[in-house]
């Protein structure tokens, strides 16, 4: 077994372990090769891989973090295809995110663990904080249309400039539990959730307008057969409409007309309201993460 530092090469091999490891992990093609090359351009950033015998059997990785106004923060992943974990591998790569970060001015580092991994981060100084559940639907029986009240018409993004959808993300999404330090400004959205080159997929998100106005928008990503919903949100004082179930319908439905036939989606435990929506969709749990923190001054 030899660690190496990641390269540009590793890309496809990584998201074939993420795809046998983690099933509901949803990467559009080119993705990660672009993550890979703003990474090794990047020294704030810093990955490696384990390979036994040519094949990829583990990944570290440690960034700033996106999507986050929060300045010397960081995230970092260490994941192990299962027949190879126990073997000192998440620990090898741990310990270079350890000695990476020593470089860095860090005032917080996040990492989310599965259920296997958070005794194995709580033991290296995490604190185990919200659980956040992952689930999956089938596309091939979705429940039938909600009607669409009057004045409201569902559009795919593809019909919207970011400037109309950006005043409802700014309004919203640090109400999302998890989300609460979330970036709102125009940059951090366009960078981190509407542009193409994030993943963003525009012809199969939706959003709701009502009287021509933007109160409602679900954004997703795809892969060949497999669609992320990556943020439903609604203006407060449109909620309790059904807006929510009404665009992700759309989404859903559109994907599964474009060839998707799986739908993901990830929760915190706390967002009783989305909960709600993915069980009227038959979501069923397919893992569960927790988020893990460490401190700039507790020893990884």
């Amino acid at each position: 077994m030899v660690i190496r530092p990641i390269e540009l090469a590793d890309a496809d091999q990584i998201d074939a372990m993420l795809h046998d490891v983690r099933p509901y992990n949803v990467s559009p093609p080119g993705l990660r090769r672009r993550r890979l090359e703003q990474s090794l351009a990047d020294p704030r950033c810093a990955g490696w891989v384990a390979e036994s015998d040519g094949e990829l059997i583990g990944w570290g990785t440690v960034t700033p973090t996106r999507f986050r106004d929060a300045p010397e923060t960081f995230q970092a992943g260490v994941i192990v295809r299962p027949e190879y974990r126990r073997q000192g591998i998440g620990s090898a790569l741990t310990d270079l995110i350890k000695e990476h970060l020593g470089t860095q001015t860090v005032r917080e580092l996040h990492a989310m663990a599965d259920t296997e991994g958070v005794g194995f981060a709580v033991a290296r100084g995490g604190v185990a904080g919200d659980v956040t559940r992952l689930s999956g639907v089938r596309l091939d029986n979705l429940p039938e249309q909600p009607a669409v009240p009057a004045g409201t018409s569902i559009v795919p993004l593809t019909e919207l400039d970011p400037q109309d959808v950006h005043p409802l993300f700014a309004a919203t999404v640090r109400e999302i539990p998890g989300f609460e330090d979330g970036d709102i400004s125009y940059d951090g959205f366009l960078n981190s959730i509407w542009d193409v080159a994030s993943g963003n997929s525009r012809d199969l998100g939706a959003a709701a307008l009502v009287d021509g106005t933007v109160r409602s928008v679900t954004l997703v990503v795809r892969d060949r057969t497999s669609l992320w919903t990556n943020l439903t949100v609604t203006s407060p004082e449109y909620r309790g409409r059904g807006l929510s179930r009404l665009v992700k319908w759309f989404s859903l439905s559109w994907a599964a007309e474009h060839g998707c036939t799986m739908a993901y989606t990830a929760n915190s435990t706390e967002n009783a309201p989305m909960l709600a929506v993915n069980t009227w969709f038959g979501y069923q749990p397919a893992a569960s993460a927790t988020t893990i923190t460490w401190r700039g001054d507790t020893d990884l």
